[in-house]
């Protein structure tokens, strides 16, 4: 068949062609490819493991908290980050952290990751890791 100015094999425009195909086969020139979706990791169990810890910054044992991080892994408006991306903070460390107008944003963001990890590594030294929560990377 010739190619009548259109660029397709029946000579009709793209989309006139595109509807001689059941819906399924429709493919559309501008779609965008699929990203996947974030899959949350979420514990109950985990958030309560870590507020029996003494705070991993300054060592209080009273009112610690699973200060979920601000810097990715899931975060979003609205939306906290990983149940595995948290630190056992004490209520004013969680928010030095969170809104400390007397540290800067790295200086924030060193304070929680260092938290962070001495989180994890006191969790999994006590076996309180739950098993069916993957380990941060």
């Amino acid at each position: 068949m010739e190619n009548r100015g259109y660029g397709t094999v029946t000579g009709l425009s793209k989309k006139a062609e595109v509807n001689l195909l059941p819906k399924q086969f429709h493919v559309y020139a501008k779609a965008k490819p699929m990203i996947e979706k974030h899959k949350y990791v979420r514990s109950k169990t985990l958030l309560k493991n870590v507020s029996e810890l003494e705070c991993q910054h300054c060592g209080s044992p009273y009112m610690v908290q699973a200060a979920h991080t601000n810097w990715g892994h899931g975060k979003g408006r609205g939306i906290k980050a990983d149940d595995n991306r948290i630190a056992a903070l004490c209520l004013k460390c969680h928010y030095a952290v969170d809104q400390g107008k007397d540290l800067s944003r790295e200086e924030r963001q060193e304070m929680w990751e260092k938290a962070h990890k001495r989180t994890v590594e006191t969790l999994v030294d006590r076996g309180l890791w739950p098993k069916n929560v993957p380990l941060p990377q």
